[in-house]
């Protein structure tokens, strides 16, 4: 089975109870996803993330050396006003290094600010976008988190163009998990259809 931890997560039960990992892998736990979600102090700062990035490389190395379990790079990465260029370059070299390095398999998301039931969700500012959702039920696609980014999801177009940039360059790094979908900025049609109903994670 595969396994989903943050971080901070995985080395305290690493430190305090490393006996609950082998009773995992004694019943088929094989990979283990880490919620990196960023390379930066910054952004860890602003996503009010517990961890840091010597903690992300710990976690990945521990997993190997100890467990000799596969690492998986979970890179949730583009959130508006809170990356820049240089912050989303350091998330591709992440999930390229740690590739490099101890062969963690890449799987990026893109971050997506309006979800129903979060913050953004509930923002009175989000409203007219909001209803645009609700009027058009088909551009909830927009929300899924392997879409490439759309004026929906990132309003500002510059920023829109770098994290689509850095994400298909990830999505690109061979043995990626993560397989992009199109957004739809209207009703969708048959070909676009078929294109995303061949993309799944795998």
């Amino acid at each position: 089975m595969r396994g989903l931890s943050t971080v901070r997560s995985f080395l305290n039960v690493h430190k305090e109870n490393p006996e609950i990992i082998k009773e995992l892998i004694s019943a088929g736990l094989y990979r283990v996803g880490f919620g990196i979600d960023g390379s930066t102090y910054k952004v860890y700062k602003l996503t009010h993330k517990p961890q840091s990035v010597e903690d992300c490389l710990n976690a990945i190395r521990i997993l190997i050396e100890f467990y000799n379990l596969e690492p998986e790079t979970l890179m949730v990465f583009g959130h508006n006003e809170k990356e820049d260029k240089i912050a989303l370059e350091k998330a591709f070299y992440f999930s390229l290094e740690m590739f490099k390095k101890y062969g963690a398999l890449p799987r990026p998301h893109v971050s997506k600010d309006i979800v129903p039931g979060n913050d953004g969700w509930n923002h009175k500012n989000n409203k007219d976008t909001i209803k645009k959702y609700i009027e058009n039920p088909w551009l909830f696609q927009n929300m899924d988190f392997t879409a490439i980014p759309s004026n929906l999801t990132h309003p500002n177009e510059e920023f829109r163009d770098l994290v689509t940039e850095v994400y298909l360059k990830i999505c690109n790094l061979p043995y990626t998990l993560t397989q992009y979908v199109r957004p739809y900025d209207s009703y969708p049609n048959s070909d676009l259809i078929r294109f995303n109903c061949e993309k799944y994670d795998i």
